[in-house]
């Protein structure tokens, strides 16, 4: 049965996606992007909620479509009865706005589930798959289950360690800082950055509206040598994922690799408060069934372990 959320049921709607770790379907998420035209809900079968998802209205080749951000959230114990209400439901949707087609971006959080063959082959019943996203296609992540932070340390290469070490003693410092003076200070040092590394950054309040809405999950982690500012990070934790979400560093003492040791410490933070995994975010895209990878994010991410998280297709319905 569909639900649609409002204020009544939004509590079960965040518990849900927090338990999925999945920031990108949280209303929060949303509204700090000043994205205020969303719409929610989820389906429940016998045996609890097994989709949930927000939606947007976006134009793709100037034409209307219902688009989820990295969503719906989908369970292992999902049916082919319960994925057919779910499209019939969007379908009706989208009839109603006048919209072209329905766009599913979730392939990662399916094929991460133990029975995530069968629940696509099922999806596939009613969709098809396009390259379509509004984020990277290819992602960066540390898995981070049942790991200590010794064992951690342990697994990386010898240079990444010594890049780690270097750090401490050339007396690189680690802070946390999420005052109002500090948000400021963070934008600040990103438009360095952005100047610096030629990409575009979000107004002042979306960043700001983060640690309104999430702020009790959110940090800004700060790199220190003495009193000079060498870089900052905006992280989050969303049930037991924890996301780098936005980096910025300052022309200065680059040598002194500070983002080696802040990585480091935020995903020591990590570990000590029970995530699962880390998430670096995107190293590269998709075209024409070719990965492109962004060289230095790529390059400088894999240092840290891990593996990458592919979502180079999405699911697209024809309305």
């Amino acid at each position: 049965m569909v639900y649609e959320v409002n204020n009544s049921n939004i509590d079960v709607y965040t518990d849900y996606i927090n338990r999925s770790g999945n920031i990108f379907q949280r209303v929060e998420w949303l509204k700090s992007n000043k994205i205020n035209d969303y719409f929610t809900f989820y389906i429940k079968n016998d045996r609890g909620i097994c989709i949930a998802g927000t939606y947007i209205f976006i134009n793709v080749d100037n034409k209307k479509c219902i688009y989820f951000p990295r969503g719906p959230v989908i369970e292992s114990i999902c049916t082919l009865k319960d994925i057919e209400e779910c499209i019939n439901y969007l379908k009706d949707i989208g009839v109603k706005n006048n919209c072209n087609k329905i766009y599913l971006d979730f392939k990662y959080n399916i094929l991460s589930l133990k029975n995530g063959k069968e629940i696509e082959n099922n999806i596939l019943k009613f969709t098809n798959k396009t390259s379509f996203s509004k984020f990277w296609h290819l992602n960066w992540g540390i898995d981070l289950n049942n790991i200590t932070i010794e064992e951690y340390l342990k697994s990386l290469k010898e240079k990444t360690r010594y890049n780690i070490n270097y750090a401490i003693k050339n007396g690189v410092k680690i802070l946390t800082d999420n005052s109002s003076d500090s948000i400021s200070k963070f934008y600040k040092l990103l438009k360095i950055t952005a100047d610096r590394d030629k990409f575009r950054i979000k107004d002042f309040e979306c960043y700001e509206n983060l640690f309104k809405y999430f702020k009790e999950s959110i940090q800004l982690f700060w790199a220190y040598k003495d009193n000079t500012l060498l870089s900052a990070a905006i992280y989050i934790i969303i049930g037991d994922v924890a996301y780098y979400l936005y980096g910025a560093s300052s022309n200065e003492y680059r040598n002194y690799k500070p983002t080696y040791l802040m990585h480091y410490k935020m995903i020591e933070y990590s570990i000590n408060n029970n995530c699962k995994m880390y998430n670096l975010g995107g190293v590269g895209t998709i075209k024409n069934n070719v990965q492109n990878f962004h060289s230095g994010l790529y390059n400088f991410k894999k240092k840290f372990g891990g593996f990458l998280q592919d979502s180079s297709y999405a699911y697209e319905v024809e309305i």
